[in-house]
Parts: C-alpha cells; sequence; structure tokens
C-alpha cells in the first residue's frame, strides 16, 4: 500500500483524480509494501535555496527527493513488515509548468529516485 502525507491543498495541485490512479496502480505492482510518501510543494525560490544547500546548483528545479531507505533491499525488508517512510518528494509547480511536464509524472520522477 502507498500512502502520501500531503495536505489537502497540495492534493488539489497534483490533482486529486492523478493521484489516485498513480496509488491505484503502485498498489497493484508492489501489493506487499507498505510505503509512506512525505510530499512537498514549494514555490520557485524555495526550491533554489534548496537546490544550493543539496545539490550547490543555484537554481530552481522540478523536483528533489530525499530517501530515508539506504537500498532497495531495505526497504523490502522494512516495508513488508510495516508501514515505513521511505523519504521526501519536494516538487515545485512552476519549474513543473515551464518544463511542460505534470505534476503527477514529477511525484511518479521523486518516488523513482527514492
Amino acid at each position: 500500500m502507498l500512502t502520501f502525507a500531503l495536505t489537502e491543498a497540495h492534493a488539489a495541485v497534483i490533482g486529486l483524480e492523478d493521484l489516485r490512479h498513480f496509488i491505484e496502480g503502485y498498489d497493484e505492482a508492489f501489493p506487499e509494501l507498505e510505503l509512506i510518501v512525505d510530499v512537498v510543494i514549494i514555490d520557485a525560490a524555495e526550491m533554489q535555496k534548496l537546490n544550493v544547500e543539496q545539490r550547490q546548483l543555484d537554481e530552481a528545479t522540478d523536483v528533489l527527493s530525499f530517501p530515508t531507505m539506504p537500498d532497495f533491499e531495505s526497504l523490502r525488508i522494512h516495508a513488508t513488515k510495516q508501514p515505513t517512510l521511505i523519504g521526501t518528494v519536494v516538487i515545485c509547480p512552476e519549474k513543473v509548468e515551464e518544463y511542460a511536464e505534470s505534476m503527477i509524472q514529477m511525484l511518479h520522477h521523486g518516488l523513482i529516485h527514492l
């Protein structure tokens, strides 16, 4: 089961229907895992600061991921026994729009990095 920790407003920014379909697809693909992902939506100025701090790149980007699990095997061991926070995905809607991407694509992209 995939669970996102995010506000209702942030869920609406991503798209509630897209989010529901995404979760259903993920649950079908990995039914044995109980995953929790923290999702944060920030503006371009905040994203630029975070990108400088984390990657030494002085520009905003569309998505950053911050994993809490060291590798997939650790994730599989923990997440089959109990719900497990696998990390945080930070998305900047302004950059997503600039790159002509969708919010759900960025959420998926961020999740892959986790």
